[in-house]
């Protein structure tokens, strides 16, 4: 669980870190072992992704939560560490953590099913100092070795999510948070619910969420 509000050179949001937390502290409610990290810097990321690896290795499942921060670039969606200085976009190749390094650390641990949930399509915080930079994320690239995956993002390619009020949720995780309270439910059915939540929540203003899922392999 990661949830980055502020950076060195972005603008600060205002509850990437209150999902985090709602979001780890529902999981534990599920019986799940969680690793949370708050305005998480580079390394910090770096170590919880090797952390999570390692107990990823003896588990059924596996889950990675992003709420901060996320920029498409070139069809790659970057996400920024609390350290990160991204002034242009091509600072974005050394500074941002490309969100299919969740998956390929997925990957190498082998857990015969992969959740990924990324609430981190906020806006584009470098409209007027970029070229290839674009709104909204993109659909993850799916390494061809990893098994069975599903990854919900907070609004369609090309759309941008809704921060909320500050000291709340995101649009996106508020809803999502409804929605595991319910039991019994298939995480399809946990998809589609937020979608229709979101939708109605945010009165047709932010598109999504969308999800992708990928068979066992």
């Amino acid at each position: 669980m990661i949830g980055n509000d502020s950076s060195k050179s972005l603008p600060d949001l205002n509850n990437a870190r209150n999902d985090a937390r709602s979001m780890a502290a529902k999981l534990k409610e599920l019986g799940c072992s969680v690793i949370l990290r708050q305005d998480a810097s580079h390394r910090d990321i770096s170590r919880s992704l090797a952390d999570f690896e390692g107990r990823l290795k003896d588990a059924e499942v596996g889950l990675v939560f992003y709420s901060g921060h996320g920029i498409q670039k070139d069809g790659a969606n970057y996400h920024m560490a609390s350290d990160a200085r991204i002034e242009v976009e091509e600072n974005l190749l050394l500074e941002g953590v490309e969100a299919n390094q969740f998956l390929k650390t997925m990957e190498r641990a082998g857990a015969p099913l992969n959740i990924v949930i990324l609430d981190a399509c906020r806006d584009n915080p470098l409209p007027k100092r970029s070229r290839s930079v674009a709104r909204g994320l993109s659909t993850l690239v799916i390494p061809k070795g990893i098994k069975g995956t599903a990854i919900l993002y907070s609004a369609a390619p090309g759309q941008v999510a809704q921060d909320g009020p500050r000291g709340g949720h995101g649009v996106f995780t508020g809803e999502l948070l409804k929605v595991l309270d319910r039991p019994g439910l298939k995480l399809e059915e946990v998809f589609k619910q937020t979608a229709t939540k979101v939708a109605a929540t945010a009165n047709g203003s932010q598109a999504g969420p969308m999800d992708q899922l990928v068979r066992e392999r």
